[in-house]
């Protein structure tokens, strides 16, 4: 067994918008930690991160293989389908 020791170590966030986030949206302190930890500080900026629109949503073909995974998907189902006939 290894004696590795893990010590985590959290970066600078500003702590007085975390409180004021945790207050105004009425979440958990830790949630607004790691909410000003990414550098969302705001009650607009909470809401604008809690309901994403599509439109700011990344393009999923942009992702590497993105066709296979589309191609593979839709065999399946379609063998799915044939199978349930």
């Amino acid at each position: 067994m290894s004696n590795i020791e893990t010590v985590w170590q959290m970066r600078e966030f500003d702590k007085q918008a975390a409180k004021e986030l945790a207050y105004e949206l009425e979440i958990p302190l830790s949630i607004a930690q790691i909410m000003a930890y990414r550098k969302i500080t705001s009650v607009e900026m909470a809401e604008d991160f809690f309901n994403l629109k599509i439109n700011k949503l990344h393009n999923p073909m942009s992702l590497p293989d993105a066709k296979t995974a589309i191609e593979r998907i839709s065999k399946a189902i379609d063998k799915e389908t044939d199978e349930r006939e």
